[in-house]
């Protein structure tokens, strides 16, 4: 008897570990927004950030503004770094959705996000310096776009 409850109990353990390790190994689990229900919700409560790449130019661009893609989410948002309370981030998805954000504090911010065809957008993401007078930045307004076919690292 002690010897069948011994074999039933490791049966138990042994699928328990299983099914956990299984868990652990598996893919992530969907985003919480696929596509316009995106629309408008933050890409990190979401979970949108763990599969996104970036389109940042290298040069000529001052405060490090990025386009952000999710492929999983069906989602862009905008990035502003590298600037200060004031600067704002514009994001527009050609025939859809405009968001802002503006930096509160600290030198980053980005955008809430946007859904769209992983197979066909086009956005443009832009950085606006504050209009304070004790800014710091020397940059002018610029923007940057990008489409489902840019080179997204």
């Amino acid at each position: 008897m002690g010897g069948i409850l011994v074999a039933a109990l490791t049966a138990g353990l042994v699928e328990l570990t299983t099914g956990a390790v299984g868990k652990f190994l598996a893919d992530d689990e969907p985003a919480g927004c696929p596509g316009t229900d995106c629309d408008g919700r933050d890409p990190q409560v979401a979970g949108c950030g763990a599969d996104a790449s970036t389109v940042q130019p290298a040069e000529d661009n001052p405060v490090s503004l990025q386009i952000r893609h999710s492929p999983r989410c069906h989602a862009v948002w905008g990035r502003i770094l590298d600037g200060e309370p004031g600067d704002r981030v514009t994001l527009e998805v050609a025939g859809g959705s405009r968001k802002e954000a503006e930096i509160r504090w600290d030198g980053d911010v980005f955008t809430n996000m946007a859904g769209v065809a992983n197979d066909a957008f086009e956005v443009t993401v832009c950085a606006l310096p504050t209009r304070e007078e004790d800014r710091t930045g020397t940059w002018e307004s610029y923007c940057i776009s990008a489409s489902h076919s840019s080179p997204w690292r």
